[in-house]
């Protein structure tokens, strides 16, 4: 349990709270680009096949080079990226790493011939979403369509952290602005969690030795007294 005291003449006053946008659900984004770095032009029409069967209007970008790879990946319109494990002069890991370092959000997603577990295993620590074989390229539509759901489902937490952090952000800054000392701490403990930027200057006292110091003297019986006060206010 927490306590939140405020010491000043006059306390903030009391905002409606931050309530976090809710996104509607809808639909997983069809695939319109796809980039499929691939040396065997078989295995190349292949896949245009599949994906052309799910998604006709689906943009299949092949290539076998790390050079065109790159500037496919330029624009970062890219909704998926499928990958051979095995391409001569530029393994798959390798095209694994360009993209976990410019371009996170896309999925990867591996389609080899051959991929031992240990290997496949290796892959998805590396940040691959999933790995398909050749000769099962029916799990090759569920595997993209699970894999932007994935992505999206990650983008809507991201959007979600980061306007918390910046609301949080913002509630300190609320604090921090009240020309007196407003502070969290444990109940029972009195340790504190929170501590406004005023306090050293009311009372001489760095925050930081308010947060890392819950024993000493001046924080106890800073915290005590605010409690005493407290409990006096209650019961009237």
């Amino acid at each position: 349990m927490k306590s939140l005291c405020y010491g000043g003449a006059k306390p903030p006053k009391a905002e409606a709270g931050f309530p976090v946008g809710r996104e509607e659900e809808g639909t997983v984004r069809v695939p319109r680009r796809v980039l499929l770095l691939e040396d065997n032009p078989m295995d190349v029409a292949l896949i245009r096949r599949h994906l052309g069967r799910e998604w006709p209007e689906c943009e299949v970008i092949a290539g076998s080079k790390e050079d065109d790879f790159r500037e496919a990946l330029a624009p970062e319109n890219a909704d998926v990226i499928l990958a051979d494990y095995s391409v001569p002069g530029f393994e798959g890991l390798t095209a694994l790493s360009i993209v976990v370092e410019l371009c996170p959000r896309i999925p990867f997603v591996f389609v080899s011939g051959a991929l031992q577990e240990e290997l496949a295993v290796e892959c998805l620590k590396a940040g691959a979403t999933d790995y398909v074989l050749k000769d099962r390229l029916v799990r090759l539509t569920p595997a993209i369509r699970r894999a932007l759901a994935e992505a999206e489902e990650r983008g809507r937490r991201e959007k979600i952290e980061k306007q918390l952090r910046r609301r949080e952000e913002e509630y300190r800054d609320l604090l921090n602005s009240v020309d007196g000392i407003v502070w969290e701490a444990e109940l029972f403990s009195l340790r504190f969690t929170f501590v406004s930027q005023q306090a050293e200057r009311l009372l001489g006292y760095p925050v930081r030795r308010w947060l890392e110091e819950p024993d000493s003297p001046v924080t106890r019986a800073w915290v005590t007294a605010q409690n005493e006060l407290t409990e006096q206010y209650l019961s009237r």
